[in-house]
């Protein structure tokens, strides 16, 4: 958990690489897809960062790079 800590931390400074990588972006849209299709059956609450990824195609790590839980994604949408 400390290497992502680090890895988020590297990332909000050089952010506005990130913001403009194609795999981010990607990335993003995937879960962002997920979510709301999820969101269609059960509520925020209900929906676990494994069932996201695994809808996603998306590794949780992965997930984990880019938010701390499903709400701040839904903050962002």
């Amino acid at each position: 958990m400390y290497i992502i800590e680090q890895f988020r931390n590297y990332c909000s400074e050089s952010s506005d690489i990130l913001k403009k990588d194609l795999r981010v972006i990607k990335t993003k849209a995937s879960l962002q897809t997920a979510l709301v299709e999820l969101l269609q059956e059960k509520t925020l609450d209900k929906i676990s960062i494994s069932e996201l990824c695994k809808l996603a195609s998306v590794n949780r790590g992965t997930f984990y790079l880019h938010y701390r839980d499903v709400t701040e994604l839904f903050e962002e949408y």
